[in-house]
């Protein structure tokens, strides 16, 4: 009997999309290289779920023991998707789980999504589930659900499969080949933000709007074209000319910010190629592709920016971890 498993599952940005592809039109997504990793070993009387000093702790019949009932709960969704997967699979059994996460939170990098997908993957490797990728998925799902509302099902997607894909809603996607390594440039602006407000605005912003919002959805169908044509040509400098592009349409639909816009102005004077923000917007994080010099020049940024760093993209989905 194995007592103790675990697994990890990347952070991602999206290159192009986010929030068309709510509306129904394709998104290009990619894994990047900080990851999620989570422990899970049996355990005989409770379940406890930790990440960092944020503890929950379950009783026999699925009790909250910690924090007291009144006080709210952040690990709860995931203590639910875990219940949910066991239940479904017949396993009545506890299990003490720890998360270890190098991808900031609520900073549009797919950090609960990572963390869900490595939590499941972990759990089906210690009962011998067995789970595919599209039931990692799945369950998956049922956390984010909890925790953003409404998600359009980009992140857990991107954090199982890895790579890169055309994202065009649960289910529907297509793995993109990218050839030509292409690091990234992430600087978070240091504003955290809720994805559940920020699609809901743009929500309101397509019902009663609803001919701007085609006309900026068709613009952003050209602008996926090209980028993604860059992409996979290993063309950089037009790549990052298009995401610019796509920041002005995300801009147009409201969910830019002035921290936002000062970060893209301060990666663009650094001589990069384009940028724009990645995630729901309002604050988060802000991406940039560029010459291979001007990477080097991320230390000179101005210091209120404490959380800044180069990655690969298409890095590799969820994985055992010894």
């Amino acid at each position: 009997m194995i007592e103790k498993t675990a697994a990890s599952a990347p952070g991602k940005i999206i290159l192009f999309g986010e929030h068309f592809v709510v509306s129904g039109y394709p998104a290009l997504v990619t894994a990047i290289e900080p990851r999620a990793v989570v422990r899970v070993q049996r355990s005989e009387n409770t379940t406890v779920v930790k990440s960092g000093n944020i503890i929950g702790v379950w009783g026999k019949g699925g009790e909250q023991l910690y924090p007291p009932k009144n006080v709210k709960n952040h690990l709860q969704p995931l203590h639910d998707m875990a219940v949910k997967l066991l239940e479904d699979h017949g396993v009545r059994e506890h299990f003490k789980a720890e998360i270890d996460s190098q991808i900031p939170g609520s900073a549009g990098l797919g950090s609960s999504a990572a963390v869900s997908v490595a939590f499941v993957k972990a759990l089906s490797d210690l009962y011998g589930l067995g789970l595919g990728l599209e039931a990692i998925i799945k369950y998956a799902m049922l956390a984010e659900r909890e925790f953003h509302g409404t998600p359009s099902g980009i992140d857990p997607h991107i954090a199982a499969l890895g790579g890169a894909i055309l994202y065009n809603g649960p289910g529907k996607y297509s793995r993109i080949q990218v050839n030509h390594p292409t690091p990234v440039a992430v600087l978070h602006t240091g504003v955290r933000r809720k994805t559940s407000t920020m699609v809901a605005h743009v929500q309101d912003f397509a019902a009663k709007r609803p001919d701007i919002f085609r006309e900026l959805a068709e613009l952003y169908g050209q602008v996926l074209s090209k980028g993604l044509h860059s992409l996979e040509q290993g063309d950089v400098k037009e790549l990052g000319k298009w995401m610019t592009v796509n920041h002005i349409l995300l801009r147009a639909l409201g969910v830019s910010s002035d921290p936002v816009e000062r970060a893209l102005n301060d990666l663009l004077q650094l001589g990069m190629y384009g940028a724009k923000l990645t995630g729901a917007g309002g604050g988060g994080c802000v991406i940039a592709v560029g010459p291979e010099t001007s990477y080097s020049r991320l230390r000179g940024l101005p210091r209120h920016y404490q959380t800044f760093f180069t990655t690969q993209i298409a890095c590799r989905g969820v994985v055992s971890e010894s």
